[in-house]
């Protein structure tokens, strides 16, 4: 019953938020298109932390597409990740962490910025290449399983 109402709330959120860009059809279309990409992140993170049932936790290692994917979600959800949130996201040792979110920041896929409420904090987030990329890859591999199961 979580998980319905998880869903339900970010089905209200993201229809606001088209809503309040104006009633155009391109609106409505694109509606499914922004469910489709959190279903699939959020698919796609589950599998990989539910992964650890089957294989040993040490023996896949891919953190900065565990911080992507994470931050993608964030960013649907309009929820803001901290540098330790995305740290601890990546399911690495802190340092390991902070080389592969330094990193994407310098690909300039997540930017960096300091937190407003406190100052002692950063903020961080993906990009519009960062965002772009992710979607990219959620529709080929949409695609990908289209065929598939075609």
């Amino acid at each position: 019953m979580r998980t319905f109402r998880n869903e339900l709330d970010h089905l209200m959120l993201a229809f606001d938020r088209l809503k309040n860009r104006g009633n155009s059809r391109a609106n409505i279309n694109n509606f499914d298109r922004v469910l489709n990409f959190y279903r699939v992140a959020k698919s796609v993170a589950s599998m990989r932390r539910e992964r650890s049932k089957f294989f040993a936790d040490d023996l896949f290692g891919e953190p900065a597409w565990d911080i992507l994917l994470d931050l993608f979600i964030a960013s649907a959800d309009e929820r803001p990740i901290s540098v330790t949130s995305a740290c601890l996201a990546s399911g690495v040792p802190l340092t390991t962490a902070l080389r592969c979110l330094d990193n994407l920041v310098r690909q300039g896929l997540v930017s960096r910025s300091p937190d407003k409420q406190d100052r002692r904090r950063a903020i961080v987030s993906l990009t519009p290449k960062g965002q772009g990329a992710v979607e990219a890859w959620i529709d080929m591999a949409n695609d990908k399983m289209g065929a598939i199961y075609a």
